[in-house]
């Protein structure tokens, strides 16, 4: 078995057909497994346009047209069972539940508000607490540092060590309260390095993360931040240890399949047709 690349990446906007395709060629170019993607601003009636044969499982939430909007793509090969899907209303946030290697996954694709809103993060940590199973994944543009002395550089020289904003102090008691690691600092302690730059601000800033429950550490081998190209964002990714799906597990139909638009009514004209051409005295 191969190891698995999970990847998270802000695109700002994927209505254009130009910017899925880069989305794509890019997924397939790091053969990534697992993207968590943040503010495709798709909207609901829309949401068949993010679809690629190598990557079918697709799961969005969306919201008021062109704002926010999150998904998690799998890709065909990547063992993920399936198991439950749950979305938020604002697009902010969905959660994949489901099973590998005999273990319980929960992968998450989250996007924070761009200010203070300690009710979207107390309402953010109650929905992930109540339906998380298993190993936690999570990643995101959160709008917020961790650290912002070690995450967030400033251009004024002279300047003391940045001190946290509301949004930061939000932020990391999240991400406390859910017990989340940041797997990109526990694999680079002493290392800077930035996901967004704000030309308002002429800064830079690591904004972007891939938070991990603890008993999912031991399965990452790796942790990356990309460059940041055709997005405005720079990606960023981890490794994981080889999954599998269970042994011995027999193929069923994904119960979700039977949900997107057009599916149940093509499966229902099939059977017909099935019937009625079947329908003969020698059968």
């Amino acid at each position: 078995m191969a190891n698995v690349k999970v990847l998270s990446l802000n695109v700002k906007g994927l209505n254009s057909p130009r910017k899925r395709r880069m989305l794509f060629r890019d997924l397939k170019r790091k053969s990534v497994d697992i993207a968590l993607i943040q503010e495709t601003r798709i909207p609901k009636l829309a949401a068949f346009r993010l679809s690629d044969p190598a990557y079918s499982r697709v799961y969005m939430s969306c919201a008021i047209p062109k704002r926010n909007g999150v998904a998690v793509l799998l890709r065909n090969s990547c063992p993920f069972v399936v198991e439950g899907v749950h979305t938020d209303d604002a697009g902010r946030c969905i959660l994949i539940q489901g099973s590998a290697s005999a273990q319980q996954f929960t992968l998450i694709a989250l996007y924070g508000p761009n200010s203070s809103d300690s009710k979207f993060w107390a309402e953010t940590a109650d929905f992930i607490s109540s339906h998380a199973q298993g190993r936690i994944i999570l990643g995101g543009d959160f709008n917020a540092t961790l650290c912002p002395p070690v995450d967030r550089s400033d251009p004024r020289e002279g300047r003391q060590a940045l001190t946290p904003s509301s949004q930061d102090k939000q932020f990391y008691s999240f991400v406390n309260r859910l017990g989340l690691i940041d797997v990109w600092r526990a694999h680079h302690p002493s290392c800077r390095d930035y996901t967004f730059y704000s030309p308002v601000h002429d800064s830079y800033s690591r904004i972007d993360y891939i938070l991990t429950s603890s008993d999912c550490i031991s399965s990452v081998l790796s942790s990356d931040i990309g460059s940041i190209t055709w997005s405005d964002h720079a990606d960023v990714s981890v490794m994981l240890r080889p999954l599998s799906p269970y042994v011995g597990r027999r193929w069923r139909l994904d119960p979700l399949l039977l949900d997107k638009p057009g599916v149940s009514d093509s499966v229902s004209t099939v059977l017909a047709d099935y019937f009625a051409n079947n329908d003969t005295p020698d059968i």
